[in-house]
């Protein structure tokens, strides 16, 4: 009689680990591993990563301006939770194949197969951030490129009133003497008002107020049409041509603006496989997904912030909930629906040293409480309520967070809270960025 097969000693009733590839190594990516992880159900995590180095989301305009800055905030790649790291590009998608252009360009694409697949790509913000398969060095040239044209003192062209593009002009303005500021930044919001995705217009008014104070001239409801991309001259200036005719002269234009989401790669099937069902994307580039975070055709994708058709947009507090509802239904599906998010930021920036603003009705509170803690009890009657005080003594708040007591809840406090935070790594240690093992900003990056 034949022998009965040999069963290894412990395997009795094990299924195969899921394999669960994540395109992308940001705060979305580390968010998903982290709680994959926690939840000890049994997965094999492959991560996609486009480049070599990783750059934690604080100061992204600052980068720019204070090369620094991009040491602090860039750590090694790797991510604490993951079982693999693919250093490479995706460029296409088929039914449990994923195919990945390695940073190496001398090598072949490879497939890297999946049971579930999540894309945690973000969007795009060329110069602003770094690029998917650009190396560190080449990030760092372009950066010193950047940094000298916009703080030498010579003409800038911002393209975007939305957060970004405001952050980035006052940004620059904060580098020059303040008796040579004027004229210096130019920044163009094709809607005709700054912030204009935010349901209380003041706060788009008030950063409008704060950078003419510092010297920047606004151009309303135009954009830049000879430019698609940012540029940047050492030699003679460079000429744009904006969509009303208007022609503008500088030494850099920097479009600070979202350009999609990353998931161009998911329209081009894999070798040897078929393309993704139709219907997959919306038309801003977005996975359409259900209310499990899960594309509505092909059930084996999720997606996260930015990639998704999702309203609210790519804050952490909804990167965070967005993290835990994926792995969990990646888990055991259809186990979490996705509850609505915060519909606006809580807080708004111009420059790093200069203005900052809280917006109580964006904050989880309830209405009530966030107009008693963010406008009623400013300073110094915040000082009063103990839990505050050992915020501010032992933690990030800053004392004027909150401005004058039944004053509007802004000022200078806020950015020194926000550089509190970025300086305890908070949000760091929150979404899973680590140094092998270590929270943190990790090692400074080399020169080269």
């Amino acid at each position: 009689d034949p022998k009965p097969e040999q069963v290894q000693e412990g395997t009795e009733g094990k299924t195969a680990p899921k394999k669960v590839v994540i395109v992308g190594a940001g705060a979305s990516a580390r968010v998903v591993i982290k709680n994959l992880k926690a939840s000890g159900d049994s997965v094999e995590i492959t991560v996609i990563q486009p480049n070599t180095f990783a750059s934690i989301p604080y100061y992204q305009t600052l980068v720019l301006t204070d090369r620094q800055t991009l040491v602090q905030n860039s750590t090694f790649a790797e991510i604490d939770g993951s079982d693999k790291t693919v250093y490479g590009v995706a460029v296409g998608c088929s039914d449990g194949q994923l195919a990945v252009q390695p940073l190496d360009k001398s090598k072949d694409v490879e497939t890297v197969p999946f049971d579930i697949l999540v894309c945690a790509t973000g969007f795009a913000v060329p110069v602003v951030c770094e690029t998917p398969g650009q190396s560190q060095a080449e990030r760092q040239a372009e950066i010193d490129q950047y940094t000298k044209a916009l703080t030498s003192g010579q003409n800038v062209v911002v393209g975007g009133g939305g957060s970004v593009g405001i952050e980035l002009a006052a940004d620059i303005l904060e580098t020059l003497p303040e008796d040579s500021r004027k004229g210096k930044v130019t920044l163009i919001s094709s809607s005709p008002k700054l912030l204009s995705t935010q349901a209380n217009k003041k706060y788009g008014e008030r950063c409008k107020e704060v950078l003419e104070e510092l010297g920047a001239e606004i151009i309303f409801d135009d954009r830049v049409s000879s430019h698609n991309e940012s540029a940047v001259s050492e030699g003679e200036p460079i000429t744009l041509t904006l969509k009303s005719g208007k022609t503008l002269t500088c030494h850099a234009y920097v479009a600070a603006y979202a350009r999609g989401a990353n998931t161009s790669w998911l329209t081009t099937a894999a070798s040897g496989g078929s393309a993704l069902p139709d219907g997959l994307l919306n038309e801003k580039g977005q996975i359409i997904v259900n209310d499990y975070m899960q594309s509505t055709v092909y059930d084996k994708l999720y997606a996260m912030a930015a990639t998704s058709s999702r309203p609210e947009p790519s804050l952490f507090a909804n990167v965070d909930t967005q993290g835990k509802t994926v792995a969990k239904n990646i888990v055991k599906p259809e186990s979490a629906k996705q509850a609505d998010g915060i519909s606006d930021a809580m807080f708004v920036v111009a420059g790093h040293d200069t203005f900052g603003a809280f917006i109580p009705e964006n904050t989880p509170l309830p209405p009530f409480c966030a107009t008693l803690c963010c406008e009623w009890c400013g300073f110094p009657f915040n000082l009063l309520c103990p839990c505050f005080c050992l915020a501010v003594l032992l933690g990030p708040c800053d004392a004027m967070m909150c401005g004058k007591c039944c004053g509007p809840p802004e000022g200078k406090g806020v950015v020194m809270m926000l550089k509190n935070v970025k300086d305890a790594d908070m949000m760091a240690e929150n979404s899973g960025y680590y140094v092998k093992g270590k929270p943190g900003w990790g090692e400074e990056m080399e020169r080269s």
